[in-house]
């Protein structure tokens, strides 16, 4: 299941982008901006409610493909701004040249991306299956030796882990999370599960996502994270696919 947006916070990146980019411009006066007179102060915090405006705008457009809808909003607040900025400059020399406009006009939008980019590295979580369903479909995993099987409900397996010759069986059992060790590979312990319930995540470890809690992704790296402190790392490679499969 998708993420829903989080509106609460799209409210306080525009308050806090807008209230911003006005009081940057107010203090430091960048690119030749002139401030001089009452008027001219309240053309420049007149920025303030414009971005929040813009940038409320482009969170509401109808556009399903999220690229396109964050090309097209970006587009909205940039028009915003520079037409902002045009108008106010015929006729005045509070807005120097038509570099500066452009100059200015880009801050926001700047801002906002910037803005994004912090909050995805900070953290990044897509919602696993809303509803998890208990199935009642059992797994059975069998080591090397003839008498190491394991048989566990495939909810309660969690991942596979690369251990040498060994392979770290994490499960719950008994409302608690526990993990059995199996000799053998992880490759052959993974394709006694299947593909229906593990999903490759890293060269060392096998996830069952309808086991997970959330998704993270932070400056160190993207994880799989489970209710009770349980995390594994996505390696690069495979996020696009543990992306797709959590999304499903």
């Amino acid at each position: 299941m998708r993420s829903k947006p989080d509106t609460g916070s799209t409210t306080n990146r525009a308050v806090v982008i807008s209230l911003g980019i006005a009081a940057f411009l107010f203090l430091f006066r960048p690119f030749g901006l002139s401030i001089d007179n009452l008027s001219e102060a309240l053309i420049v915090s007149g920025f303030a409610p414009l971005n929040f405006i813009a940038m409320a705008g482009a969170h509401r457009l109808n556009i399903a493909d999220r690229k396109m809808k964050a090309i097209v909003g970006l587009a909205l607040i940039l028009s915003a701004n520079f037409a902002y900025v045009l108008f106010w400059q015929s006729g005045r020399a509070i807005f120097p040249t038509a570099l500066n406009v452009m100059l200015i006009a880009s801050l926001t939008v700047g801002a906002v991306l910037f803005w994004n980019r912090q909050r995805a590295l900070a953290e990044e979580i897509l919602t696993l299956k809303a509803s998890k369903k208990a199935t009642k479909d059992l797994i059975a995993l069998r080591g090397e030796s003839a008498n190491e099987i394991l048989r566990i409900p495939a909810e309660a397996l969690r991942y596979l882990k690369a251990q040498g010759n060994y392979v770290e069986v994490r499960h719950r059992k008994a409302g608690a999370a526990t993990s059995t060790l199996m000799r053998g590979t992880l490759a052959e312990l993974a394709a006694q599960a299947g593909d229906k319930f593990l999903t490759r995540c890293h060269r060392s470890y096998f996830v069952n996502l309808d086991a997970a809690q959330r998704l993270v992704s932070k400056a160190d790296g993207m994880r799989v994270e489970f209710e009770d402190g349980d995390s594994i790392p996505v390696s690069r490679a495979y996020r696009s696919a543990i992306r797709k499969a959590a999304s499903a």
